[in-house]
């Protein structure tokens, strides 16, 4: 299924690329004595990142759709590079166990995931060092990180969504890092963290939920999920994120209520 996604998405920017060659090549025939853009002027354009207005659509249904839509492609896309990298680490730790080392270059790569993940560590070719490792660097179900959105970002609409691309209402904690929340309790200092795209926004949920402390459960939930063979449930992975809102047992119930309601779990 995220094969066939990343193929689809894969796809539509193939057809995009042709279409901006043959606008281009159209461009051309008009205007032949036009100067072609400089270094200068290129490397100042930067990609449009507006949030659609998923509120203007009369429909409840369609506004929820429209939703899920358009995020799924970025988590898709999250997945597929963290899946990418996790048979890149299943990769090595097979060569181990069949010489018992690696080539430099591997060793490298090996070395930037376990500081890109935080896995502390005397032996990096250990299988304890391996496994502390993937479980780490694995998926989030489509159905569960859509869930999530839909209900931190009020489906899309919320201020912090629209201003600062933040879709998972993730915090930070350096004065400026982001915007403050209205109603922010006295003496707290987080913030709501601003990105520059939605892409990054789930990129640091992907990354909040592999890495913090606060769902170690979650991710020997999952771990566990993938020993057995089984399929990650979302529903089930729902149960260890009682950590990610101040609303504890009630945030767990509205998630799994958006992923049974809104059929999410076909999505995965």
């Amino acid at each position: 299924m995220i094969l066939n996604r990343v193929k689809i998405i894969v796809q539509k920017k193939r057809s995009a690329i042709a279409l901006v060659f043959g606008i281009t090549g159209l461009i051309l025939l008009v205007w032949p004595n036009e100067e072609p853009l400089s270094k200068e002027v290129i490397s100042e354009i930067k990609p449009i990142t507006v949030l659609p207005d998923f509120g203007s659509n009369p429909s409840v249904q369609e506004r929820k759709l429209s939703f899920f839509d358009y995020l799924e492609d970025y988590v898709v896309a999250a997945n597929a590079e963290l899946e990418a990298e996790r048979k890149e680490i299943v990769k090595i730790m097979s060569l181990v166990s069949q010489s018992g080392k690696v080539s430099d270059a591997d060793f490298l790569i090996l070395g930037g995931f376990y500081d890109r993940y935080g896995v502390k560590t005397d032996n990096l070719l250990s299988q304890h060092s391996f496994d502390k490792l993937l479980l780490k660097v694995d998926q989030v179900p489509v159905s569960l990180t859509l869930a999530q959105a839909a209900n931190e970002s009020a489906w899309g609409t919320s201020r912090f969504a629209i201003t600062g691309k933040n879709i998972f209402g993730q915090w930070c904690y350096r004065e400026g890092c982001g915007m403050v929340p209205n109603k922010r309790k006295g003496g707290a200092r987080h913030e709501v963290r601003s990105f520059d795209t939605i892409a990054e926004s789930v990129e640091a949920y992907f990354f909040n939920l592999n890495t913090s402390s606060f769902y170690e459960d979650f991710r020997f939930a999952r771990g566990e999920m993938r020993a057995t063979g089984r399929e990650l449930d979302s529903f089930e992975l729902a149960f260890y994120l009682n950590s990610y809102s101040e609303r504890g047992e009630s945030y767990i119930d509205e998630i799994q209520t958006l992923i049974e309601q809104n059929f999410l779990t076909h999505r995965d």
